[in-house]
């Protein structure tokens, strides 16, 4: 082979190498890409931001929403099941409201030593309180009475810890 012959063999070489190359990076490029799901709380943000104030907190009176009721099983102190539900327009109205206070009326189940209903009351509304705690209420705000106590006087979202009565 003469010296042209191998000037365009090494051109050929240098051609293919250089499209085996370009194809290579371009393929990177060419790759879809995973995008990772937001999550709830960017989510959430987004729907914040995107819904004007006035409508996010439209006029609703406070009766609306209050009393709301956790209605637990018989000697049952986790959260049921319906409780999100039944507490949703209550926290709702509250974002609207922050400096309303809310009161958790606490109930046993009207069984049992009168101690045993004191505690079971009581570690229900603890239940509902860190419920509460956890979509964002803030603890001043929060406030639960005793066992059988009256309900206070004023303005404040109620929401009553009920037991079974049988």
């Amino acid at each position: 082979m003469d010296a042209r012959g191998r000037s365009r063999a090494a051109g050929r070489i240098a051609l293919t190498a250089g499209l085996v190359l370009a194809t290579a990076g371009l393929g990177g490029c060419l790759t879809p890409r995973a995008r990772p799901q937001p999550s709830q709380a960017i989510l959430d943000a987004r729907a914040h931001r995107d819904v004007p104030p006035a409508t996010a907190c439209a006029a609703q009176p406070l009766a609306s929403v209050s009393p709301a009721e956790v209605n637990f099983g018989f000697a049952e102190t986790s959260l049921p099941g319906a409780a999100p539900a039944a507490l949703a327009p209550a926290i709702a109205w509250l974002v609207c409201h922050p400096g309303v206070p809310i009161v958790i009326l606490p109930d046993a189940d009207n069984h049992g030593a009168p101690e045993a209903q004191a505690a079971l009351a009581k570690s229900r509304a603890e239940t509902v309180r860190q419920y509460l705690l956890t979509q964002g209420v803030a603890p001043a705000q929060l406030q639960i009475l005793p066992l059988a106590a009256a309900e206070p006087a004023g303005d404040h979202v109620l929401i009553r810890a009920i037991g079974r009565r049988w």
